[in-house]
């Protein structure tokens, strides 16, 4: 019997070591802003590798703050995707708002999206001028549909608004999407790893279902 307990208690360890994670290892909370529409839970779902938030033309579809996680050897970080912002007019419209500028604040990165078809509008400006930059990365979404000349335009006008990292990215198509990924990794600061590594998103499979 002694013989067996200590077979269980050196599993045990023997596997906590497996799973410890390196010492050089990082992880953070990133808010994923922008207007509806433009290609936020596309962009999760797409780095994720998972579907957990609803993909869908229609405007202000996702409601609440859904969480997706990215696990790799070096880092996990923790998406929040948010109630695209608009101008509400009705008190749902004001709490989806509420919700989106809270998580900004709740996070180590903001990571917000424009749509290249529709340009840089004026209440991306207002957006913006409402963000800390420091913390800020703006991703052009959408770029297999437009121009090259016309890409080079919105990154010129959003760092003229004080933006100082920009990203093209097709979240459809995963275009881009690597060199933001390590955009974002390298961003983050040392940390634990706050979910199991096999876990994708804090949301019940019901909810998931629902959207």
């Amino acid at each position: 019997e002694n013989n067996t307990s200590l077979d269980i208690i050196d599993a045990f360890f023997a596997n906590e070591k497996k799973t410890s994670l390196p010492p050089d290892h990082k992880s953070g909370f990133v808010a994923i802003l922008g207007s509806p529409n433009v290609g936020k839970s596309t962009l999760l779902n797409a780095i994720i590798g998972e579907k957990i938030a609803i993909v869908t033309d229609k405007a202000q579809t996702t409601r609440n703050r859904i969480v997706g996680i990215l696990t790799k050897e070096n880092y996990q970080i923790v998406f929040l995707d948010t109630p695209g912002i608009h101008d509400p007019k009705t008190k749902l419209g004001k709490y989806m708002v509420k919700t989106a500028y809270s998580a900004e604040k709740d996070v180590d990165i903001t990571l917000m999206l424009v749509d290249a078809k529709i340009g840089i509008r004026e209440r991306d400006r207002e957006i913006i001028s409402k963000l800390d930059k420091s913390r800020l990365i703006v991703a052009i979404n959408k770029a297999d549909i437009v121009s090259k000349e016309i890409l080079a335009k919105h990154k010129i006008l959003l760092e003229s608004l004080g933006v100082e990292t920009v990203f093209i990215i097709s979240a459809k198509y995963s275009e881009g999407l690597p060199n933001l990924e390590r955009e974002l990794a390298s961003r983050l600061m040392p940390g634990p790893q706050f979910y199991p590594a096999d876990m994708h998103t804090d949301m019940p499979e019901r909810f998931i279902a629902s959207e």
